[in-house]
């Protein structure tokens, strides 16, 4: 990414207030940039774009620099929760502001904060969703609800399984997430599944069950196999 010289924007047409080019369609303005428009039809990928935002753009650098000034001296005092939320809460305000790539370039300072970071994936999530990036939503969805169930953090493992479901119905991810969780009252405890392959006895046959997890007779046969492939 190399500044480019001023003219027009090649994305919205309106003047360059600050030249960024960040690939061969032409330099664009810092409102296409931090709304994420460049990102329309082209190869970038978000992470990408976003980590080095701050660095090609001084408009985001002005906006967002109380945020992180707060963020980098809370981490010196090693208080890495307020650090890690006063990143969240500013980025929630750039995707209220419509600039999405602002919020995930913020957001993803906030996961190299030592600690908890399953609220971060789902804020990074919903960023995603607003730029149509529904692949990048689902793998945040993913691993956010993986570490919320990690840390006991039930309501919010459900909050994102549901969002993970109104994006892909058919996700493996979400009947072997969901028989991790502790059943709700007046739910009917959940039907045992097989921890690799998330089928229920039903559909695979007895299950052989552990302490924290349970096996196929199926999934059983597929790792003699492959065992015996490296032997």
């Amino acid at each position: 990414m190399t500044p480019a010289p001023g003219g027009v924007c090649a994305f919205c047409g309106g003047a360059l207030d600050e030249a960024i080019r960040l690939d061969a369609r032409g330099a664009c303005c810092s409102a296409c940039l931090l709304s994420g428009r460049v990102l329309s039809g082209s190869a970038l990928r978000l992470a990408d774009v976003a980590e080095r935002l701050l660095d090609v753009c001084s408009t985001a650098r002005h906006m967002v620099s109380s945020a992180v000034e707060i963020a980098e001296q809370a981490l010196r005092r090693e208080e890495y929760e307020l650090g890690r939320e006063t990143l969240r809460r500013r980025a929630e305000q750039a995707l209220a502001e419509s600039r999405p790539l602002l919020a995930a370039c913020l957001l993803l300072r906030a996961l190299r904060i030592p600690g908890q970071a399953a609220r971060v994936y789902h804020d990074l999530a919903a960023t995603a969703t607003t730029l149509g990036l529904t692949r990048e939503a689902g793998l945040h969805l993913k691993t956010g609800s993986w570490l919320a169930i990690k840390a006991g953090d039930v309501p919010l493992a459900r909050v994102m399984l549901e969002r993970l479901r109104a994006l892909d119905p058919a996700d493996e991810w979400i009947a072997k997430a969901e028989a991790l969780l502790p059943v709700q009252a007046g739910e009917e405890k959940a039907e045992p599944r097989c921890s690799f392959c998330g089928r229920t006895a039903r559909e695979a046959g007895p299950l052989v069950s552990g302490s924290e997890a349970a096996v196929c007779a199926g999934c059983v046969r597929k790792m003699m196999n492959l065992d015996r492939g490296h032997n």
